[in-house]
């Protein structure tokens, strides 16, 4: 998936999120911010992507794309290091995680999945028929599954700032 398509499910998570710890406004805003990042964060390991063109030396020390980066020991190891080292703790680490989440669940519903459980080398990925697998920067991405969060994000986060449709 793209960056694009990654940050709106960042933002999706961080809406549910927020709807679940009714959260204040100010905090609101954080977590949205906390969990776009999360979501970005695991394609660290491609130099092409928005973040491995940030920080280039990274993705030729992590192995290779949807590897390391996009497991779930990485997604614990993001949740320590984000509160050691950034003094994260309660609702922004939800947040981060929860973006990091939605990326790894996106990229199990691409055809090249991803070796979730990293470091064993074993590919995961949905068994789902057509309509349901998005490989990256297609048609199905760019006009079904982007539209679709994009939406569900805007009703979602329309009643979340009271705005209705």
């Amino acid at each position: 998936m793209t960056n694009t398509t990654h940050a709106l499910a960042g933002l999706l998570t961080a809406e549910v999120l927020i709807r679940a710890g009714h959260l204040p406004e100010q905090a609101a805003v954080q977590a949205l911010g906390t969990a776009v990042l999360g979501a970005l964060l695991p394609d660290i390991d491609h130099p092409s992507s928005y973040i491995g063109r940030r920080v280039p030396v990274v993705p030729y020390l992590l192995g290779g794309h949807r590897r390391a980066a996009h497991s779930l020991l990485a997604a614990l190891a993001v949740v320590l290091l984000a509160h050691r080292f950034l003094g994260l703790s309660g609702f922004l680490i939800f947040s981060l995680v929860g973006g990091y989440l939605s990326h790894l669940a996106l990229d199990l519903l691409n055809p090249e999945g991803a070796m979730l459980f990293w470091p064993f080398p074993l590919w995961v990925r949905l068994p789902l028929p057509w309509p349901l697998v998005f490989p990256t920067r297609s048609v199905e991405e760019e006009w079904v599954l982007r539209p679709f969060l994009a939406g569900v994000v805007i009703i979602l986060g329309g009643k979340l700032w009271g705005i209705n449709f």
